[in-house]
């Protein structure tokens, strides 16, 4: 799949987000929408054919349209300053290729192209801009965006430590962390550090150890971005994973990024639903999440199968 230069979209993202709004307004209704609508509408100079106008209300718009608007004394949005042709352009085609948009060619109309929403639920969805920028712009953002959102969890037992992860999400506006429940098992006492090794307070709020998960409530929000998650993968989807693994020749732990694909998915003799994957883990990657392409977590690093 043909993916937009990352770099130069990434200097552009408040005409990202105003060109989603606008080429979505008929899904999404946002709070401009008819007011949008109308201002097309108006057509000053004429422009517009009556099936055009049609085109316009069924939510087909095109490039023309949207710079109309982005001009508008109505699109309290606008962005001060011209308008970056180029990034308008590849911004549209990055939209196409994330399936939200598709277009048709209206050779009618100046031989415009058409564009409508291709797929509702990822139009809806990446209303939550961080999810449409996750896409647009990769795993390479999403690393960087979400490092400060997973953790070091470290078991200490007698005179021995092993490290463990876990990852932040919220739960009605209350931060929780993600992780393993054989990661806590046993420890006379068990520390949470940030990726700057702060020390973070919690409590366990609950485990359990059938399913290897467990749930610690924080006591503040940390500085990082939390997860959301999705149900459900599909095989050779792409993944990210991020943890803290061991690494001999380190004083400490450092974040460790892998990349990899879904190769199967099974049920296990406990009867839980898992999926290999293969990007490369060690040990020190128990909690740690697994994550799909729009950054939302799609499963948790466990032990492995013959353990």
């Amino acid at each position: 799949m043909r993916m937009p230069t990352n770099f130069y979209l990434k200097a552009h993202k408040p005409l990202i987000k105003e060109m989603f709004d606008f080429f979505t307004f008929y899904i999404n209704n946002v709070a401009s929408s008819e007011l949008l609508k109308e201002t097309i509408l108006e057509d000053p100079i004429g422009q517009l054919e009556q099936n055009h106008k049609v085109f316009i209300n069924m939510g087909y718009l095109t490039r023309r349209n949207f710079e109309h608007w982005h001009f508008s004394e109505a699109n309290s949005n606008r962005l001060v300053g011209g308008l970056d042709s180029h990034a308008v352009d590849e911004t549209l085609k990055a939209f196409v290729d994330i399936d939200v948009l598709k277009y048709y060619y209206l050779p009618s109309h100046h031989k415009s192209f058409l564009y409508t929403v291709n797929n509702i639920y990822l139009a809806l969805l990446y209303t939550d801009e961080q999810l449409l920028f996750n896409r647009l712009f990769g795993f390479q953002y999403i690393s960087k965006t979400y490092t400060a959102s997973v953790f070091k969890i470290v078991n200490f037992k007698d005179d021995e430590q092993s490290i463990g992860n876990g990852f932040l999400i919220m739960i009605d506006q209350s931060p929780k962390i993600v992780t393993n429940y054989h990661v806590l098992e046993g420890a006379d006492r068990v520390v949470v550090y940030t990726d700057n090794d702060k020390v973070l307070n919690y409590e366990i709020e609950k485990t359990d150890k059938d399913l290897d998960l467990a749930l610690l409530k924080l006591e503040t929000i940390p500085d990082a971005t939390p997860f959301r998650t999705l149900a459900g993968i599909s095989i050779l989807d792409e993944i990210l994973t991020i943890g803290y693994p061991p690494v001999s020749c380190a004083s400490n732990a450092h974040p460790v990024y892998h990349l990899g694909e879904v190769n199967s998915d099974l049920e296990d003799y406990w009867g839980r639903t898992l999926f290999l994957f293969s990007a490369k883990t060690n040990p020190g990657n128990s909690g740690g999440p697994i994550i799909g392409s729009d950054g939302r977590v799609v499963g948790i690093i466990t032990e492995q199968l013959e353990e």
